[in-house]
């Protein structure tokens, strides 16, 4: 999964690179990987996510709440870590419900990274927009 990417340019650099890496090996990255893209900014959600969710190497999204959080509203990472209110602001509730109607039609799996789903108010929003792979604290 390649995390920060801001536009399609970026993914099909990270491709190449993956690509000739595989080439030296000798192997077909298609018979042995799955290339994912990580949802982190909201230069991503408000430009070409569509377009790399319609990419035919772009095989699963993760949306990482943490950092888009902070891309979102301009709030560190840090302060908001323990702000059980995150979850419900309307920025990043309108961040990720764009990213759902965006990606979850392509019919590729979307899933959520970070501390998002570790509280119920949380996890009561991604549920809502049709989020089904949630990665929880232990």
């Amino acid at each position: 999964m390649f995390p920060v990417v801001e536009n399609v340019a970026q993914f099909e650099s990270a491709v190449k690179l993956v690509d000739e890496v595989a080439a030296d090996l000798g192997i077909n990255v298609g018979d042995h990987f799955e290339l994912g893209v990580m949802i982190e900014t909201s230069i991503l959600v408000d430009g070409e996510l569509a377009e790399l969710a319609r990419h035919p190497r772009a095989d699963f999204f993760s949306l990482g709440t943490n950092d888009l959080f902070q891309s979102v509203t301009g709030i560190s990472r840090q302060y908001s870590a323990g702000n059980i209110c995150k979850e419900l602001d309307h920025r990043m509730i309108a961040a990720l419900k764009k990213a759902c109607e965006i990606v979850l039609p392509s019919n590729k799996p979307l899933s959520v990274c970070g501390g998002m789903g570790n509280n119920w108010r949380g996890l009561l929003v991604l549920l809502t927009l049709g989020i089904r792979q949630i990665s929880l604290d232990p």
